[in-house]
This record gives C-alpha cells, structure tokens and sequence, in this order.
C-alpha cells in the first residue's frame, strides 16, 4: 500500500519487516522490485534470486529468469540473454537477438538468430542481420544478408532497399568495383540494372553506364542517357539522344525543358525559343500543359517569349479566358501590376456571369491592393442576380468597412444577423455590428431602435440579443437586465431562459456574486441540466473568491455544492472525483486535487488519464519522488501495452526539466538516473516478452534520448527500418535529422558518416519527396566527395509547378559545399528561374569569381 501511495522507502521498510516475519516468496519478490524501481539493480538480482528459488510457479519463474537476464545483460553481460534464448521458443529467440543489437552487442545477435532462427528466415530476419553484420563490422556478412533480403522481397520498395543495404555493405568494405561485378552477373531487373548503373556512375565508369543503358529494355532506364551522356561531357551525344526522345515522346514537357535547358547553358537561345515554339503547337490544346510550360519559361528567363506564344493562343476564343487567367497571376507574382489589372478587366469582360471565375478575379484585385474593385466584382455579382453564399456576403461587408464605408458596412451586417442562427456567427456579427455603429456613433440609436421593436413585435429575440451585447459593450448592467426583464414579462421567454440571459450578462460584466444566485437559480428551475448549472457554479465559486469569505469557506462551498452535484446527477464516485479533482486543480488547490485524484485511480485503476493528470500535478508540485514510484507501480501492475506505453510516457514527463531553470526546481540527478535505468531495462524486458514491438522501439527511444545515450537512440529507430513497409522513407528522414549535426546543447550528436549511410538508403527507395529533401542530401553526399551521389539526388527533384525551383536548389547546394566550378554553369543561367540580373541580392557574383571567372563577375 506505502507504493501504491507513491512512498517506496516506507514500503521497503514495511517489506523489511515483513519479511522478518516471514520469507514468504510474495514478499521477497516485492523486496526485489522495490530496490528495482530504486535503481539498485544489483541489490534487486539478489533478492529475485531468492524469489526464483523459493517459488512453484512456472510463469513467475519464466519471469524472473528474463528479469534477471536483462539486468546482467546491461551489465554488459549479454551471455545472460542468449543462454536464456536458447530455452525458448524461437520467437522469443529473435526478440531477444533484437534486444541484444539494440545493447550494442551485434555480433551475439548474429549467432542468435542463426542458430535460434531455422532455415525459414524471412526478408525482415535477413535485413536486421545485414544491419547487425555492419554494425559488427563484417561487410562480407552483410553483403551475404543482404542479398538474400533481395531474393527474398516481393516488391521493388523492398527491394531498393535490400540493394542500398548490400552496396553499402561493399562500400564500408573500399570495394563497389566488386559490387558492380557482383551485380553484373546476377538476372537483370529494373532494380538491379538500376543499382549498377549508379554504381558505375559513382566509380566514374561513363562507358559501361551508357553501354548499360542502351541494352536495357526498362524506358525508366533508357531516359536516363541524356543525364549521363551530359555528366560525361557528352554534350553533343546528349542532344541527339534529347531529339530522339522528343522524335518518339512529342509531347512529353520534359524533353522541351532538358534540352532548353542544355541549350541555354550553351548560350543557343534562339534555339531554345524555336524549341518551345514547337513544343506549344504539339501541345495546343493541352491548357495545364501549354501553361506549366510556359512558368518554366518563364523561370528559365525566357518570358517574353512565352508570354508572346501565350497571347497568340489566347486568340482562340476556347483558350482565352485560361490563358489570361495564367497571364494574370503571372504578372501578379512578378509585380507587374499594370498589366495584371488589364488582364483581370479582360477577364471581366470575358465572362461577365462567370460567379467561379469573377471570385477568382475579386480575389485578384485584394492581392493588387484594389479592394475597391474587388468590391465592385463582388457587388455586380449581387446585382445580376447570383445568390452569394454567407462567407462572400460577409466579405462584402468587411470590404465595405475596409474602404471607409461603414455604412454599408452595417446594413450588410444587420442582414446577415438577421438571416444566421449558428451561435459562432452569431457572436462575430454582433461584434462587427458595434464596431460599425460606433463608428458612425449610431450605437445609441441603433439601441433605441432595438428598444422600441422588442416593446412592439412578439418575436424580437434577436433584436433583444442584438441590444445586450450593445448595452454590456458599454457596461451598462442595469439596462441589459432592464432589457431581458422586459422581453420575459411579455411571455416570450421561459424562465429558464431568462436566467441564462442574466448569467451571461453578469458573467461577461465580471458580476460573480450575480452570477453565483442566477446559475444557483438555473439549478433548480431547470432540474434535467442541473448537473450543468452546478458545474458551472462550482468553477465560478473556485474562480472567483466569495467577497468577506476565507479559504475555509469556499472549499465548504464548493464541497456542498459537489455532495448537491451528486445528488442532482446521478453520477458514480468515479465521475464526481474525476470532475472535483479537474476544478480544484485548476483552481490551484492542490492538495484536494491530489485527494480527488487519488479517489478516481483507486475506484478506477485502469483510468490511466487521471493517473497521468495526477503524477504531472505532483511533479509540478515538487513531489517528483512520489509521481515516479505510482508509474513504476502502474508500470509494473499492467499486461496493458497501452497503459505500459502511456505510463513510462508520463515517467518520462515526470523526470523533464529545464535545464535553465534554478537547481532548486530541477528533477534531482539521482531519480532520474535511477528511474531512467528502470525504464529501459522495463522496456527491453517487455519487447522480449512478445509485447507491441514498434510502440516499445519508440519507447526505447525516447528514454535513451533522455539518457543521453545516442547510440541506442539511433539502434532503436533504426531497427523498426525491416518493417517500416510504405513508412520506410519517413523513417529514414527521422534517422538523417538524428544523425544531422546538432548545436552544442542539443541532446544527442551528428555522425556526417552515418547521415551519408541514410541518405543514400533514401534516395536508393527513389520516394517522391520535396526537392528541398533531396537537395538538402545531396549536400550530404557533397560534403564527403560522392559528386555522383548527389547527382542522384538532384536527379530525383522535381519541380511543384513553379513553387520550388529545383536548378537553384541544385546550384546553392554545389555552392555551399565548395563545389564553385560545379555550380557555375548553373548560375550563369540563373536568371531563367525568375531571378532578374539586376535583382541586388542575386548570388551568380559568388560563385563566378569563386571560379576564377572575374570578368564575367563585373558584367554582372
């Protein structure tokens, strides 16, 4: 009971002594878990020792033979676990080989699952042992893993994956020449041509790589060529195999784009224009195709010429009102606003009753600034006749007020009040209607004018609801209930009504004693929500101190009103406690919050919520110790992985702190070290029990994040990479973020090598991911030498319809790794990605005279 209390030195105690009375099994084992949770592992394998010996029950021995086999295993005693393996069922073995990885002890793991795991090792078994055998530094194991994982995956992602792996394996080895051998001699396949070919791009072999391509029968592969022939400095051989492709795929945008693209880096510019001149009369009545080609253009510098195809197309009446549509928003993005007002007046004209489009077009004119004439579209819609919807209706208005007109900015507001009944809208036009009429000092008379409809019509409720938020805008209580007083003397109200007016007038007015007597009212005139009122009443009467009462007095109040609450409601305890312990709580009583909780977890042990509410207000408290030892006698109470999971979470919140924040708040270093220890040795003892193992791999990470212990951090992500499946690529992002270089008070560490490790597994997977990912690796892969690696990732990019420019990122990253040479001839064209030369901050100057080119430097 001292544990279940949250106080383990009593409890040990007590055990103590009765223990002197009588050694049963029950009691030395509580002995051992009460040193455990202490941190005192050593001391705890003593007495579960004892309890092993003295006990006749086959589940609890099974359980403490793992116990104690995990606690000399991270003792560095990993023996202990793998003799323990062999006793068990071949499931049991393969968990515990994982266990054994995750401590660092790889090698062992590798025996295991050998001997252990039988001649039906399945792809996940073949791809841990590749990663163990690397870690253990046998990249002739890993290789020999990782080749079978590839035999046997049965679809590409798993496949890439086994590859990535395997030639890693040779690299860590100094030997991908063998690699490429070995993949030469294998069956081909899209995945295996596609390994070797990068492989030989890597080891600069441009001759195989072409001869490689021009014999495969994959097109993914053949369409590589003209990437290779130009990274060969194969220009002329590069544009021949681009006219091919455009002879064979005449409408295919990408073609157009590369061979543009050589062509500027070449200084043909008329010829690039003669290429898309070709490329819109292929595409000519392919709108999204026409204008995609025409932003990237547009991004190449060539935007005159598209926008003189474009008006030309736009002749055909079928294509003008899209083609003008683009042409505007084009100009708005570069800032020619002239000429983008033109454009959005064409486009009225164009389609008068277009509603779609003219929205488009108002929308148009707020970006140019011109609300005037966004009005204007908007209100020409109303007067034609076109029903706008309640969000353009209440545009309308806030354009109107926007421009000065508040006026109509009120009439527009008052109609729409009278036409919502949602109480979200109701609330925003009641604000909007004051700021109007006390912008035109109108809120007086628009009062009386509410006065005199309430005092004359039979239904005026929104007018009365309209006339109090007026009159409490200007603080005047005695109206407002003057107002609602009045309304419900003519019957058109219940009293039950009428006392919900008042609340929220004297809660809005900040009249807590009023609204103390209203809600106590509401309780007894409305009896089938009582239950409401009085949960109302008791956080009003926490929030608000009684005037002339003490402390003692209101916790008196409050408490009759919780026993009047369980009454009314019909409530269990466990619901009234949960509630008492939420109020008190937040009214800062901790104490009674503690009590209240500590009700709601004995009456419901599985209620892990309040569990977790109550450990965190002891930990805010300063009763860390006491929070700690309830999760370790939940933790260790529970066959529930979810409760498991949810309570070593709150551990883990438990023992956070600020390392900025003075000593004396802080979480001692003794308990966290202590419950730390326990929480991971829990963790480990619960995968090879069979329990959730990604939700405990996520565990086992964030206590070694807490631990400080990198290493396992980055073993417990990277061993959920075999069952990732379609999570696989978001996987390795996680794993390239942990291994990125860190600031000297981050937790954890880079490792440049290890991130390379991840990148290329990433690209290998050829995942559609942003651009920015891919440039961000192949700076990476820049940084340590491997030019064709990153050429890899840049050729995985893909621009997102104008929005991410993927030359520029291409060039920043050849720039900021060192590479000027590199990145040059890709800066000499950066003003085709939208990027003007006389633009003050364009960045071309760097890198020109980084590489020697002075002259062409200064012309800029």
């Amino acid at each position: 009971m001292k544990w279940w209390d949250g106080d383990v030195p009593p409890a040990l105690e007590a055990s103590d002594a009765a223990l002197e009375l009588e050694e049963s099994p029950a009691a030395i084992l509580l002995k051992g878990r009460l040193l455990d949770v202490q941190g005192q592992a050593a001391d705890a394998a003593i007495w579960y020792e004892k309890a092993r010996a003295g006990s006749r029950d086959a589940p609890s021995r099974s359980l403490l033979d793992l116990r104690l086999a995990v606690i000399s295993a991270t003792e560095r005693r990993p023996e202990a676990l793998a003799d323990l393996a062999k006793t068990r069922s071949v499931e049991a073995s393969r968990r515990t080989a994982s266990v054994l990885a995750l401590l660092g002890y790889p090698t062992a793991a590798i025996a295991l699952l050998q001997e252990r795991g039988g001649s039906a090792a399945s792809y996940v078994d073949q791809v841990r042992l590749a990663n163990w055998a690397m870690a253990a530094r046998d990249s002739s194991g890993a290789t020999s893993f990782a080749w079978r994982a590839f035999q046997d995956a049965h679809n590409g992602a798993d496949q890439r994956y086994a590859l990535a792996l395997m030639i890693e394996a040779f690299r860590s080895a100094g030997d991908l020449m063998s690699a490429a051998r070995f993949l030469a001699a294998q069956p081909s396949s899209p995945e295996v041509e596609q390994a070797r070919l990068d492989l030989l791009l890597e080891l600069g072999k441009y001759d195989e790589a072409i001869t490689l391509v021009d014999r495969s029968r994959e097109d993914k592969i053949r369409q590589q060529l003209p990437r290779i022939l130009k990274i060969s400095g194969r220009e002329t051989e590069a544009e021949a195999e681009y006219r091919r492709l455009l002879q064979a795929h005449p409408q295919e945008p990408q073609w157009y784009d590369d061979l543009a693209t050589l062509y500027l880096k070449q200084g043909r510019r008329n010829e690039a224009t003669v290429l898309y001149s070709r490329f819109f009369e292929t595409n000519r009545d392919r709108i999204d195709v026409l204008t995609g080609g025409a932003r990237r253009m547009i991004a190449m510098g060539l935007g005159d010429e598209a926008r003189a195809r474009l008006e030309e197309i736009a002749e055909d009446p079928n294509l003008a009102v899209p083609i003008k549509q683009f042409l505007a928003e084009e100009a708005l993005e570069q800032g020619r606003n002239t000429e983008a007002e033109a454009l959005l007046a064409e486009l009225q004209r164009l389609r008068p009753a277009d509603v779609s489009l003219l929205m488009e077009v108002s929308d148009d004119y707020e970006r140019l600034g011109r609300k005037d004439q966004a009005l204007n579209v908007l209100a020409g819609l109303e007067a034609s006749g076109q029903i706008l919807d309640y969000d353009q209706q209440l545009h309308m208005a806030d354009l109107a007020f926007g421009l000065g007109r508040p006026e109509e900015a009120l009439v527009r507001w008052r109609k729409l009040w009278n036409q919502s009944d949602t109480p979200a809208r109701k609330s925003y036009l009641r604000r909007q209607i004051i700021k109007g009429a006390s912008r035109l000092r109108q809120l007086d008379e628009l009062a009386a004018e509410l006065e005199r409809r309430i005092d004359g019509e039979t239904n005026a409720r929104n007018d009365l609801d309209l006339l109090v938020e007026i009159r409490i805008s200007q603080q005047d209580d005695i109206r407002a209930r003057s107002a609602v007083e009045r309304y419900a003397t003519k019957g058109r109200m219940s009293e039950t009504e009428r006392l919900e007016q008042l609340a929220a007038i004297h809660s809005r007015l900040h009249q807590y004693a009023a609204l103390d007597e209203d809600l106590s009212r509401l309780a007894e005139a409305d009896p089938e929500n009582a239950d409401v009122h009085l949960r109302r009443l008791i956080v009003n009467t926490l929030s608000h101190p009684i005037e002339g009462k003490g402390e003692a007095d209101r916790t008196r109040r409050v408490e009759e009103l919780l026993a009047r609450l369980r009454e009314t409601a019909g409530q269990d305890d466990v619901e009234n406690a949960r509630f008492a312990a939420g109020v008190y709580a937040a009214a800062g009583m901790t104490d009674r919050a503690v009590e209240q909780y500590r009700r709601v977890v004995a009456l419901a042990p599985a209620d892990m919520d309040s569990l977790l509410e109550l450990t965190s207000l002891l930990g805010r408290s300063g009763r860390r110790r006491e929070a700690v030892a309830l999760l370790q006698y939940e933790v260790e109470s529970t066959d529930d992985p979810a409760l498991l999971s949810a309570a070593i979470s709150g551990l883990l919140d438990v023992l956070s702190s600020d390392p900025e924040a003075p000593a004396e708040q802080r979480v001692p270093a003794d308990l966290v070290q202590a419950s730390l220890a326990w929480a991971k040795r829990t963790v480990l003892e619960r995968m090879i029990g069979g329990d959730d193992n990604a939700r405990l791999f996520s565990l086992l990470g964030d206590v070694a994040q807490q631990r400080g212990e990198f290493g396992l951090q980055l073993r417990a992500l990277e061993a959920t990479m075999p069952t990732a499946g379609n999570q696989r690529a978001d996987t390795l992002r996680q794993l390239i973020a942990l291994t990125s270089e860190r600031k000297p008070d981050a937790n954890g560490a880079g490792d440049s090598s290890q991130k390379v490790m991840f990148a290329r597994r990433l690209i290998a997977l050829q995942q559609p991911l942003p651009p920015k990912v891919y440039a961000n690796l192949a700076q990476a892969l820049l940084e340590e030498g491997d030019l064709a690696g990153a050429e890899r990732a840049f050729a995985l990019m893909e621009d997102v319809e104008g929005l991410v420019n993927p030359d520029k990122l291409r060039e920043d990253a050849y720039a900021r790794s060192g590479h000027p040479d590199l990145a040059l001839g890709a800066y000499k064209m950066a003003p085709r990605r939208g990027q003007d030369v006389s633009d003050p901050n364009f960045k071309g100057a760097v890198p020109i005279e980084q590489a020697g080119e002075q002259g062409d430097s200064a012309k800029r």
